[in-house]
């Protein structure tokens, strides 16, 4: 029998840094010196009906590792179709803020994150969030922050890069909303007044070094509800100082509290609600945490 790993890239053609002939080509090269079959399949936003299909099809002919080769939203949808199978996921991070693989600490150089996983020697056991009929791996928010992303257009994150998102949650802030918020954490519940409520299953923030918190890791069996409470400028102005401090635990304005089995958040609003770069809108979110969902190579 032969010990040859299979691997299937799947590859995101319009995410951030993609380039998709230069990209499989490394690719080739790489998994060929580790005697690894190369299976390629690469789509654009009018093709994602085929992603899932072609991941079945993966599954059923015994494929050992699925590559994505995207950003946080492409990784998201790869990794969730991966829970109850025995196939690794690979990650060669291609977006604008590759949340999941910072998190991960892994290389965003294209060619180390090919060789990472063509070794292939050690595995990582990541939590999931299964939420809205998906399962989401880096944060699910409802309010303000939800919008930030969809506001940014692709040429303004090519352009500018994470500023842009500076910019458009300055302009989100001045609308000093607030919203009704009835959250049940692991069956407790609580009445919060706030702008934003996210679930957090990394720490990243997204921009630079910034954090929800360093206590928030993706492989805890647990994640941190955060309930932003700041509404005018200046509540802002002081939260932004937390933050840039590295100490956003302190503030006034936010609230923690971990949960290891499920979180409810409800309001009487429609909201925009966002999880791993994917935005919907919703009155309620149902969370359920699935510890230790997929494996991931990490080095």
């Amino acid at each position: 029998m032969s010990d040859r790993r299979t691997v299937l890239l799947m590859m995101n053609r319009q995410a951030g840094r993609a380039d998709a002939s230069q990209l499989i080509e490394r690719a080739k090269v790489r998994f060929a010196d580790k005697a690894i079959d190369l299976q390629v399949f690469s789509w654009d936003r009018t093709e994602v009906d085929l992603i899932h299909p072609r991941i079945d099809q993966a599954i059923s002919e015994g494929v050992s590792t699925i590559v994505a080769a995207g950003g946080d939203g492409t990784v998201s949808r790869i990794a969730q179709r991966l829970i109850d199978t025995d196939i690794n996921l690979g990650i060669v991070p291609l977006g604008t803020a590759n949340l999941i693989a910072r998190e991960l600490e892994l290389p965003l150089d294209l060619d180390e994150s090919m060789r990472l996983i063509a070794e292939g020697s050690k595995l990582r056991s990541i939590d999931g969030m299964r939420c809205l009929d998906r399962t989401f791996f880096s944060h699910v928010s409802m309010g303000t922050y939800s919008r930030l992303a969809e506001l940014a257009t692709p040429a303004q994150k090519a352009r500018y890069g994470k500023a842009v998102y500076l910019w458009h949650g300055i302009r989100e802030i001045v609308k000093r909303q607030q919203w009704q918020f009835d959250i049940e954490i692991d069956g407790e519940s609580m009445q919060r007044k706030a702008s934003l409520v996210i679930v957090a299953n990394l720490g990243a923030f997204g921009i630079g070094d910034l954090t929800w918190g360093h206590h928030i890791t993706i492989d805890d069996h647990s994640v941190d509800v955060c309930v932003v409470k700041a509404v005018t400028p200046s509540d802002y102005g002081r939260l932004t100082v937390n933050l840039l401090s590295q100490r956003l635990h302190r503030s006034k304005y936010v609230e923690y509290h971990t949960a290891k089995r499920s979180v409810t958040v409800k309001t009487n609003a429609t909201l925009p609600v966002r999880g791993d770069g994917n935005r919907t809108d919703a009155s309620m979110i149902d969370l359920q945490i699935l510890p230790g969902a997929i494996s991931v190579y990490v080095g």
